[in-house]
């Protein structure tokens, strides 16, 4: 019998198992990831602003740049430093002037019953506890381990969700409607549709709302690993392969080589490449500038079973440094402007910036 399907942080030392099973699960998990896995802070350090750091024994610049949501290139700047691989203990660090991120009323969802204490996710509890207790989303289960933090990137609100899964088929895409080149749909009717745990707009929006075809993005497609549209990379898609791995494909590459890849869905997208293969990136399209801000939806992966969606009003430059900081060995931006969006358990959690509210789109990654 489950102890509690859904629990708050604060009570996870407080419950009493019913059996004797559950018991030995609390303990065996506990000794694994450590009694204070899941202990909160009372509230999001909001104040790490409009100061100086001194730097202490073993710290480098880029976690001094997480530590205060920025990156390492806005502290290499801000402080003229000419040698950012030397920085010495007792240095004081100047933080700009940045605005604290947004904090967002916390809500969590973790049931621990059936970890087991040899799994990703209860290596992802131990590794990221501090990650826990600042985040304002919490959903932790056997299969899942998603976290969402108000954070700033180059002074500018951002959401920067983290999550880790157990196996790779559960990252997907999906056509709108279900069906390939069938027009557009919300992302939270998909999410509901597909009983999706997180999803995120997908492709490239060129043809207005309600309108758009998919045969007119990219040179390719691919959907449910089958090939919709056959033809030659220009090296611009986002694909994912049966190992969940994200990645995107040389230039010349065609759709029945992905296939024969392992690819099972491809992306249509031509917005910014900005981290490939562990290294920092940057193609511009027309119209598309590293330095103008713009709201995106912006996939990176650490490594497959791992990623990152970072969303919010960012430079392409900016996004690409943070998500490099943050250890991302890809990151793309899937859409930009009025199609961004952020779907955790049916609730839309950035704002959109359309008048009339979330935008249809063509298609959508998402997690289950």
């Amino acid at each position: 019998m489950a102890i509690k399907k859904t629990i708050d942080v604060s009570n996870i030392n407080k419950i009493t198992p019913t059996t004797t099973t559950n018991i030995n699960k609390i303990v065996s998990i506990k000794e694994n990831i450590g009694e204070n896995a899941f202990t909160p802070t009372s509230e999001i350090d909001t104040i790490n602003f409009n100061k100086e750091h001194i730097v202490e024994s073993g710290e480098t610049l880029s976690q001094i740049a997480q530590k205060y949501n920025l990156t390492y290139q806005e502290l290499i700047d801000y402080n003229n430093i000419a040698d950012p691989n030397n920085i010495n203990v007792g240095q004081v660090i100047k933080i700009p002037n940045s605005p604290p991120p947004k904090v967002h009323n916390r809500k969590t969802d973790i049931n621990i019953d059936n970890i087991s204490p040899n799994s990703k996710i209860a290596k992802a509890i131990k590794e990221n506890q501090k990650e826990i207790n600042e985040s304002f989303r919490v959903k932790i289960n056997d299969k899942d381990f998603i976290t969402m933090k108000d954070v700033t990137v180059e002074g500018r609100p951002c959401i920067l969700t983290h999550i880790i899964i157990e196996d790779p088929t559960q990252i997907n895409g999906e056509p709108a409607n279900g069906e390939y080149a069938t027009g557009v749909e919300k992302t939270s009717d998909a999410a509901k549709r597909k009983h999706a745990t997180l999803m995120i707009n997908g492709s490239h929006f060129i043809d207005g709302i309600g309108t758009q075809n998919l045969r007119n993005t990219n040179h390719i497609a691919i959907v449910n690993g089958k090939i919709m549209q056959e033809g030659v990379s220009e090296g611009m898609e986002i694909c994912l392969d049966k190992n969940g791995r994200l990645f995107t494909p040389n230039p010349g590459t065609t759709a029945s080589e992905l296939i024969e890849q392992g690819v099972t869905y491809s992306f249509a997208s031509l917005d910014s490449r900005l981290i490939w293969n562990g290294e920092k990136d940057y193609i511009s399209q027309p119209r598309i500038d590293e330095d103008k801000e713009y709201n995106s939806t912006i996939i990176a992966m650490k490594e497959p079973g791992e990623y990152y969606v970072l969303i919010g009003e960012t430079t392409n430059r900016g996004a690409r440094d943070y998500l490099y900081d943050m250890g991302c060995t890809y990151a793309k931006s899937m859409d930009q402007g009025g199609s961004v969006t952020l779907v955790l358990d049916g609730e839309v959690i950035n704002d959109p910036t359309d008048k009339e509210g979330e935008r249809s789109v063509a298609d959508f990654l998402y997690f289950t």
